[in-house]
Formats: structure tokens, C-alpha cells, sequence
């Protein structure tokens, strides 16, 4: 037993030796001791630095540790200059403790923090309310928040109170501590870290450094508050989720970290979806897709896609599906597609039907398919049934109008004779004028027995007055 007493004495003495270090600063005597001032004076024995002297005895004695306003008074305060904006963590005050009268004098006491001396302008940080006198602290510790250079404790009697409050206005401060940081700084026992930049007007907690509040471009991460994200427009986010606001050009998504399509104009897309708020030329749509390459120009509706006329080729409303392959100039209706006209060889509503295989240039009506002219030898309305010999005959009834070179006769069955052009008059054979190589040579095959006694007898030749040579002799 005397041994382990002996252990208890010796860790009690070492623990009495350590020094308890706060994280903040008790800036009412660090780095300096601070001026003070009061309301009244009860005696120069009690003056108002005896609350920060560092004297912490909570009785009267020859030491005069504690400061003592005037009695008699309805209004009584005791003011502290911090000479600088003190984030302040705590106040802690020792208030004289030498009977039940004092708990009297100091109950309902009333706390305010403000940046000039009118603290009755200040802010009201603190309230006691306690509602009976044995359940007071005299030695009480306040969480007193916030940023100030001046702090004041202040009674007051003029409107009562509790039952147990005394008459008059009182204060008997043996000592007064304000923990905190000068604005900017925190922890570490002597306020020597800087709060973090994303802390608005350099408010941070004196004992974690956390924000009070973020700055412009920041927000609350933990209690901390970090860069908003790199794209929000004018770098302005949520102070609690980091959302942005809004999103420069070229960006979309709750935190602006997604690139908008590349069609976009002015690279401008919906913040919720990344759609196009409007499209460069040539492209249309939610997305910005491409015009169809049908559209004249490659020009269409920004928000349909349609566009008109389409260029040959294509049709439909977006100028997207090409024109039946046999339309005449690749040009089709662009509602239906239906081609305006067939091409050479074709007919039928979808021109898929080809001419006959006799029509003059491969030409025939769109709707029956009969031939527009016949070539050389045929005749009929689709050209399928031949000339008699050697006629071009009349198309709808196969006529004989002209003998093919090198026949004559009324239905070209007789051959021209040695004409060098190889033709010659369909009505009695003779050779054309400018035909003078075979001149006096038979122009007329006179086989057969229809030759005429005129027809057997020798001629000279000479010229007509049609201007023919007549080259007839006796075979």
C-alpha cells in the first residue's frame, strides 16, 4: 500500500509540472497586455487591468487581484481592446468567489464582441440565463464565436431579472481570458499557421484553421474550403457542394467537367444534358449533327434538320435519301421522290420500264412506253413491226414516205444504179445533180420487163432543168 501511494504522489508531481497548451491564444495577455477600461471605479485598488494582470485568485486580499466597478449602479461594464480582429475560440472569466452575494452581482451577465468601443453596437455573443443562483459558475467558460477587436462584459438592472439577482449592477472580474487567434492565423499554441486562402475575409476556426465561411471560388469541403471546379463560369460554385452555377463555353455537367459537343455554337451546351443551346452553320439539332449532304448548300433547319430544294439527286424532308437511279438528271420529286422525268430508255411512274428497243434515240412515253419516233425501218407505237423492203415508213401505219440509200421506186425495191453518193431519186432513179463522177453511165437498173421502149433506146447525157444529169444507155 505504501508503495503504490508512493507511485500516485509521483506521477501527481509530474503532471503538475506539464503545461496544458491550447491551441489558440489567450489574446487578452499574448503577445501584449491589453488595455482595458470600465464603467466606474470602486477604488484605484481595482482597477480595470486587474481583470488581465494574470492574477486568476477569485478573493480580495492585499494582492488586489480583481478589478470592482462602483456600487449603486443600475449599469455596470468592464471593456477589454484586443488591438486587432481576434477570431476568438473562448472566454473564460474568474469572477470573484467569496460568498453567495457574489453570484448575486453576477448573474444575467451579458457578453458582446464588436470592432470599436460602442459595443453597444456590437454583437451580442452570449446571455446568461441561468435560473438559479447555486446552478451559476463563477468561473465560466463561454464558447464567445466570432471575429472582434473589442470585448465587453456587461450587467444590467434596470429591467430586473431573476428573483435572485441583486438590486444593483456589479462586476468583480478577477480575471478575464479571450482564447483565439489574431484574424488569419490559428493553432499550434501561438497562432503562427495561416488560415487557408479559400477562407472568406481570412475567417478561420483559431484552433483547426477551418473555414468560417468560404470565399468567392470555393467551397466547403470538410471544414475546409478547396478550389471550385476549374470550369464553372466566373468560378463561382455552391459553398456546400461545389456545384457550379453556371458553365463556361465549351463545358457542361454539374461540375462543368464534360466538353460540349464541338458543333456547338460559340461551343455553348446545356448545362443539365451537354445539348446545344444553338449549332454552327451546316449542322442542326440537339447534338449538332451534320445537314445532309443533299441540302443546297449543306444549309438546314437548326432545329428539324429539313432543308429545301435538295440538290439533284436527293429527296425527303432532310434532303437524306437519294432519287431513283433512272430519273432524268438524277431529279426526283421531294416529297415522294417520284421522278420528274425518266432518263433515255426508261418510262413508267418509277421509270424501272425500258423503251422498246426500236424507239428513235431511246425515247418513249413516260406513261404507255410507246416510242416517240421509230428508228429506220420500223413502224407502230412501239416500233415492233418492220418496214415493207427498203422503206423508212410512216410510224402509225407503215406508209412507205423515204427509200433507204441506194433503193428507189414507190416501195424502194429497185436498186439506184452507179450513183457515187449511193443514192438516188425514189421517183425514176436518176442520179442528183452534184453526182458527176458516173456522168453518161447507167444510173438505172433497166432489169425486168417493165423497161420501157424509151427506156431502151441510147441517150447523150446532158443536164435537165432540174438540174439533174441524166446518165440513161441502152444496156
Amino acid at each position: 500500500m505504501k508503495v503504490c501511494n508512493v507511485w500516485l504522489l509521483e506521477v501527481l508531481c509530474i503532471l503538475s509540472t506539464l503545461k496544458i497548451v491550447n491551441t489558440s491564444v489567450n489574446t487578452s495577455r499574448e503577445p501584449n497586455i491589453k488595455s482595458t477600461t470600465r464603467s466606474s471605479n470602486h477604488s484605484t485598488a481595482y482597477r480595470s487591468d486587474k481583470a488581465v494582470d494574470g492574477c486568476k485568485k477569485q478573493i480580495f486580499d492585499n494582492q488586489s487581484c480583481c478589478s470592482h466597478t462602483q456600487t449603486g449602479q443600475q449599469e455596470a461594464w468592464w471593456q477589454v481592446d484586443l488591438e486587432e480582429l481576434v477570431v476568438i475560440e473562448y472566454v473564460k472569466i474568474y469572477y470573484r468567489d467569496q460568498g453567495y452575494l457574489q453570484k448575486q452581482r453576477f448573474g444575467g451577465y451579458k457578453i458582446y464582441q464588436s470592432n470599436t468601443s460602442d459595443w453597444q453596437n456590437g454583437y451580442l455573443c452570449h446571455k446568461d440565463t441561468t435560473p438559479k443562483a447555486d446552478a451559476l459558475s463563477l468561473i465560466p467558460q463561454i464558447q464567445c464565436t466570432g471575429s472582434a477587436q473589442y470585448l465587453t462584459i456587461y450587467s444590467d438592472r434596470r429591467s430586473g431579472g431573476q428573483s435572485w439577482y441583486s438590486d444593483n449592477a456589479i462586476l468583480e472580474l478577477c480575471e478575464v481570458e479571450v482564447y483565439g487567434c489574431p484574424l488569419g492565423k490559428y493553432g499550434d499554441g501561438n497562432c503562427d499557421s495561416d488560415c487557408d486562402v479559400g477562407c472568406a475575409n481570412d475567417l478561420c476556426d483559431p484552433v483547426t484553421g477551418g473555414c468560417t465561411y468560404c470565399a468567392v471560388g470555393y467551397y466547403r469541403s470538410g471544414s475546409f474550403c478547396v478550389e471550385c471546379p476549374a470550369n464553372c463560369y466566373d468560378n463561382i460554385c455552391n459553398v456546400e457542394s461545389g456545384v457550379c452555377s453556371a458553365c463556361t463555353p465549351g463545358y457542361y455537367g454539374s461540375r462543368c467537367n464534360q466538353t460540349c459537343p464541338f458543333n456547338c455554337k460559340d461551343k455553348r451546351c446545356m448545362q443539365s444534358n451537354g445539348e446545344c443551346e444553338d449549332c454552327e452553320d451546316i449542322f442542326f439539332g440537339s447534338s449538332c449533327d451534320n445537314c445532309s449532304v443533299g441540302c443546297t448548300n449543306r444549309v438546314c433547319d437548326k432545329i428539324s434538320g429539313n432543308c429545301s430544294p435538295c440538290i439533284p439527286g436527293y429527296f425527303g424532308g432532310t434532303c437524306n435519301t437519294s432519287c431513283p437511279s433512272n430519273c432524268k438528271g438524277d431529279i426526283c420529286n421531294q416529297t415522294f421522290g417520284i421522278c420528274t422525268e425518266c432518263a433515255p430508255d426508261f418510262h413508267g411512274i418509277d421509270c424501272k420500264q425500258i423503251c422498246p428497243a426500236n424507239c428513235r434515240d431511246s425515247l418513249c412515253a413516260r406513261s404507255s412506253g410507246d416510242c416517240s419516233a421509230c428508228e429506220p425501218g420500223f413502224f407502230g407505237l412501239t416500233c415492233n413491226m418492220s418496214c415493207s423492203g427498203h422503206c423508212e415508213c410512216q410510224q402509225n401505219n407503215g406508209t412507205c414516205i423515204a427509200c433507204t440509200s441506194g433503193y428507189f421506186g414507190l416501195n424502194c425495191e429497185e436498186k439506184c444504179g452507179q450513183c457515187s453518193a449511193g443514192s438516188c431519186s425514189r421517183s425514176d432513179g436518176c442520179c442528183f445533180c452534184s453526182d458527176k463522177t458516173h456522168t453518161g453511165h447507167a444510173g438505172v437498173n433497166m432489169a425486168g420487163k417493165e423497161r420501157s421502149a424509151l427506156q431502151r433506146r441510147q441517150w447523150k447525157s446532158h443536164t435537165t432543168k432540174q438540174g439533174r444529169t441524166l446518165g440513161l444507155v441502152l444496156e
